[in-house]
């Protein structure tokens, strides 16, 4: 347990991830507000922009990978603070795209650039924070993917609207600078881990965990219902309700603001209860609104309710499963959270490719379905960690 002293210390740094989760988060998914702007600029459907998405999340999720031992090897804040000056030099770059095609090239780069941070920020919180306290923590952090809804995103397509998506992309890399000089001011310098460790090694040893697999692949399936509904959401609401990207704003931040509600509460639920157990029911639960959010459209503000339904019980979900993540490997904590990294990134990718998929098949209530199905393969997958002991190298996972 961190002692008194210690306490200030332990919540500036979740305070600096916290608003490091925001800024990358903004970074990465402020292109949905955008989405029908650009396709209307370039001449392609929004199911063909939506795959932006998938451009950066798929060698994001390689740089995941080897993040993680670099990670280990080199220091968290080191790490961190060049895939984060990486990420905001390319999306001022992309601000200059002469075609679609070049974008698309530039968001394969960010996730090249950038893929270190979600690995470095999360094993950061594993380090400072005590255990006992590592829901709550993660809570607060995770409630960045809602302030980023909240805030940032719309802001984003606010200034889309107004000034065009160009000036958006430019003026988010910046905030993205701005925020690394913070970085590198306020965390506390890391002692590198396992520096003479072999990589191969260090995979080796960490996925020997029993049980660390299917974790994966559940993360895997709840990041598809996740992105499928934050990436399509606001061009679903545009078109069915005739809304600009201006005015699609406030439904937006309505929606996010159930999602930080849902990690707040779902970081204490998870220091209290069976974690495993958390996780499956909050997925479960959020199956309960993406599927008439999608299915029966009608009235903007049914919809914007549901929106924030969802968002609430899918948020919940989140500190449950990056405590039992956290405490994978305590010697490769790095390397761990790498590879849940590329997980959450192969669910960025998927969700964006199956939510295309899906909207080119069956109109936008295929994405309430996809929603559906990837969150009950995620809570079934989950609930199997319960019937057994499956121990870390240093701990119990499900608790």
């Amino acid at each position: 347990m961190a002692s008194p002293s210690s306490q200030p210390r332990v919540w500036l740094v979740v305070a600096m991830m916290t608003l490091t989760c925001v800024t990358v988060v903004t970074a990465m998914t402020m292109i949905a507000p955008l989405l029908v702007d650009l396709a209307r600029d370039f001449g392609i459907s929004v199911a063909v922009a939506g795959q932006l998405g998938t451009a950066t999340a798929l060698p994001w999720a390689i740089t995941a990978l080897v993040a993680g031992p670099t990670t280990d090897r080199f220091g968290r804040r080191a790490m961190l603070a060049t895939a984060l000056v990486g990420l905001g030099t390319v999306n001022c770059l992309s601000a200059l795209a002469p075609s679609f095609g070049v974008l698309l090239a530039l968001r394969v780069l960010m996730g090249i650039v950038g893929g270190a941070a979600p690995t470095a920020m999360l094993t950061v919180v594993g380090d400072h924070v005590p255990v006992e306290q590592r829901g709550s923590a993660m809570g607060w952090v995770f409630a960045g993917f809602g302030i980023a809804a909240v805030v940032g995103v719309p802001t984003a397509g606010a200034l889309g609207g107004a000034f065009g998506w160009r000036w958006a992309l430019a003026l988010v890399g910046l905030v993205v600078l701005g925020v690394t000089a913070l970085v590198w001011r306020f965390l506390p310098v890391d002692v590198p881990r396992a520096a003479s460790g072999n990589p191969v090694h260090a995979y080796t040893q960490v996925l020997r965990t029993p049980g660390l697999l299917r974790l994966l692949f559940a993360n895997t399936g709840e990041r598809v219902a996740y992105v499928g509904n934050t990436l399509y959401l606001p061009p679903f609401l545009m078109q069915t309700y005739g809304l600009s990207a201006a005015q699609v704003a406030p439904a937006l931040a309505a929606a996010a603001l159930g999602a930080i509600a849902g990690n707040v509460v779902g970081g204490r639920i998870a220091d209290r209860v069976n974690r495993p157990l958390a996780y499956a029911t909050a997925l479960v639960t959020s199956i309960v609104f993406a599927l008439p959010l999608f299915l029966l459209p009608g009235h903007l503000g049914l919809s914007t309710a549901l929106a924030a339904l969802f968002g609430l019980a899918n948020g919940a979900s989140r500190p449950a499963f990056q405590s039992l993540a956290s405490e994978a490997s305590t010697q490769h904590r790095g390397t761990a959270m790498g590879l849940v990294s590329c997980s959450s990134q192969v669910g960025w990718a998927s969700g964006a490719a199956l939510g295309g998929i899906a909207i080119a098949v069956g109109g936008y209530g295929g994405i309430g379905m996809l929603a559906a199905v990837a969150s009950l393969y995620a809570a079934g997958t989950t609930l199997t960690l319960r019937r057994g002991a499956v121990r870390a190298q240093h701990g119990a996972l499900p608790r």
